[in-house]
C-alpha cells in the first residue's frame, strides 16, 4: 500500500525561491520522492506544519493540502528527442 508523504517546507528557504521557479522546485521534490522512495504515493506540502497550496506542473494552484501525484508534474520532464536516421553515401570515381 502506498503512503502519503508530507513535506514540511522551511519558510525562509521557500521564500528565497523565486515565484517563477516554485513550480519547478515543487515538481522536482514530488518527482524525486515518488520515483526514489518505495511505497510512497502522493505528496502533500506544509509550511510550518500548516497545509498549503502549491503550483502544479500546469501552473495552476493545488487545493490546500491536496495530495499531488507524479502525473501532476510529468509535463515538466524533458521529452526524449527522436533519433533521426541518416544515410551516408559515398561515391568513388576512378580516373581513365
Amino acid at each position: 500500500s502506498e503512503g502519503v508523504l508530507t513535506v514540511d517546507l522551511d519558510a525562509d528557504t521557500f521564500d528565497r525561491v523565486p515565484r517563477t521557479q516554485q513550480t519547478e522546485a515543487i515538481g522536482q521534490i514530488v518527482l524525486t520522492m515518488i520515483r526514489s522512495l518505495r511505497r510512497i504515493g502522493p505528496v502533500t506540502f506544509t509550511l510550518a506544519g500548516d497545509p498549503i497550496p502549491v503550483k502544479k506542473g500546469n501552473n495552476l494552484p493545488s487545493e490546500v493540502g491536496e495530495a499531488l501525484s507524479y502525473d501532476d508534474y510529468v509535463v515538466l520532464l524533458a521529452t526524449p528527442r527522436l533519433s533521426t536516421d541518416t544515410t551516408t553515401t559515398s561515391t568513388t570515381t576512378t580516373g581513365p
